[in-house]
């Protein structure tokens, strides 16, 4: 094996045994639960193609029921993060 093969077998093998030992440890955390999404019966069509936008309520940014969305979103991601911090 020539040598430059060789050096590269020796970096990437430690890097291969750390990320397999770290997949067979495990993950002992609680599974997130995300907030209920509602979905709605909208259907789009573009050039006789008919398109399901399930979630078409979320694109209005300014919306009281999508900023609610948002704040739900964030609060199981802060909860995550900050669980994570320590």
């Amino acid at each position: 094996m020539p040598m430059l093969k060789r050096f590269r077998f020796a970096l990437l093998l430690p890097i291969l045994c750390a990320s397999t030992a770290t997949l067979l440890a495990g993950d002992d955390r609680e599974p997130l639960t995300y907030p209920e999404t509602r979905t709605v019966d909208h259907v789009d069509e573009y050039f006789g193609e008919k398109v399901a936008d399930p979630y078409r309520w979320l694109e209005d940014p300014d919306a009281p029921e999508t900023r609610a969305w948002v704040d739900e979103q964030n609060a199981v991601s802060r909860a995550w993060l900050d669980a994570e911090a320590t």
